[in-house]
């Protein structure tokens, strides 16, 4: 029998293809569709990155960053910013002490460790000898170091005061546990440890506790501890310069300019890297605990922490203190004093003053309700 021909292929239909086609268009969105989402995942994870590692990356987080007067130090930090001042080959000019300068000067350089162990650099200029004479303790912000709160060293002495400033951890050549910025939640820890120095070393002295960016969310964390040391009454008045209100705030108005979940997510992310719990620690949570004269200063042109955001730190404070809120029209982000410097030192003064009035008049209030 001879062998059957095969039965040729039938042509596909026109039909057939169009089922065809679309169920391949299916199985690629239904992979799109389980993609997504982990897509999404990684993207905020990389936001969260960003948002501890700030400018630098990772690795270099990781490395110690010694003071030195780079080309954006003396841009963003020593320049005379005023108005109508930057331009050309001038935009580093100084508005007072050079940076070289201000790296030269003679200073205690000092190195104390926090709570968890790592080990802080510190900096004390003194301006004068008298044990009594109070200290500005300054605590500066996110890539910054002791050589950013320098600048202050003249208005400092101007005003009567020492100056004391220190690399927080994870920055400059202090103590390094890779984790980049703690937004305040671990580096309370550099102002305790910072603020039981100065006043131990410095038994008669008062102080002025300062800081810029993120410095203040450590400064906000800190305050709960800091008023309940045996010190607490030396502590005289608050000063928060461009504060922001919490880490949700900052990913918020970042470039990115997440949406509220997004924002939340990218937080928690951000939290879970750190070790760390940014919800809980939002100075918006904790500055009910600064129970202190503050002045919250922040720059109209500031875009990282805006008037906003600077407001809702402000509204934070508890009530039944003088606290002020000060606006400088002329100013960015951390360079209150370049732009505006007679304003700023001005309120450094006020501040001072109306703290130490405060004090005065809670003195002599608890002396006559007190019973006989």
């Amino acid at each position: 029998m001879p062998p059957l021909d095969p039965t040729p292929e039938q042509p596909e239909t026109q039909t057939q293809s169009r089922k065809r086609i679309l169920r391949r268009y299916l199985e690629i969105l239904g992979l799109l569709i389980l993609a997504l989402p982990l897509a999404g995942l990684l993207f905020l994870n990389q936001q969260a990155e960003k948002l501890l590692y700030y400018k630098y990356g990772k690795a270099k987080w990781a490395q110690q960053r010694p003071a030195i007067c780079s080309p954006a130090r003396k841009a963003l930090v020593y320049a005379d910013q005023r108005p109508g001042q930057r331009s050309g080959q001038n935009s580093d000019k100084p508005l007072e002490l050079a940076c070289e300068e201000a790296l030269a000067l003679p200073a205690l350089h000092t190195e104390i460790r926090n709570r968890d162990g790592l080990k802080l650099h510190t900096v004390r200029h003194l301006t004068g000898p008298d044990p009594q004479r109070p200290w500005l303790v300054y605590i500066s912000g996110t890539t910054s170091t002791w050589l950013d709160a320098t600048r202050y060293l003249p208005m400092a002495k101007r005003l009567g005061f020492n100056l004391a400033s220190l690399d927080m951890s994870n920055h400059g050549i202090s103590g390094n546990n890779g984790k980049g910025v703690g937004f305040g939640c671990r580096e309370k820890a550099d102002v305790t440890a910072m603020v039981d120095f100065i006043a131990s070393t410095y038994p008669q002295a008062d102080l002025l506790l300062a800081g810029t960016s993120t410095g203040t969310m450590g400064i906000a964390n800190a305050s709960a501890e800091l008023l309940q040391a045996s010190y607490a009454k030396r502590i005289v008045a608050v000063v928060l310069e461009n504060p922001p209100p919490s880490v949700r705030a900052l990913v918020g108005n970042k470039a990115a300019k997440l949406p509220g979940l997004l924002s939340d997510l990218t937080t928690a992310l951000a939290g879970l890297q750190a070790g760390q719990d940014f919800f809980s620690c939002a100075p918006t949570r904790v500055l009910k605990n600064l129970k202190r004269p503050t002045l919250v200063q922040t720059g109209a042109k500031d875009q990282l922490v805006t008037v906003a955001m600077a407001e809702q730190t402000y509204l934070a404070l508890p009530q039944g203190y003088p606290h002020q809120f000060s606006v400088f029209p002329h100013a960015d982000h951390a360079a209150l004093w370049n732009a505006e410097p007679l304003k700023f030192e001005q309120e450094f003064k006020q501040i001072w003053q109306t703290g130490q009035r405060f004090r005065t008049q809670s003195e002599n209030s608890q002396l006559h309700t007190q019973p006989l």
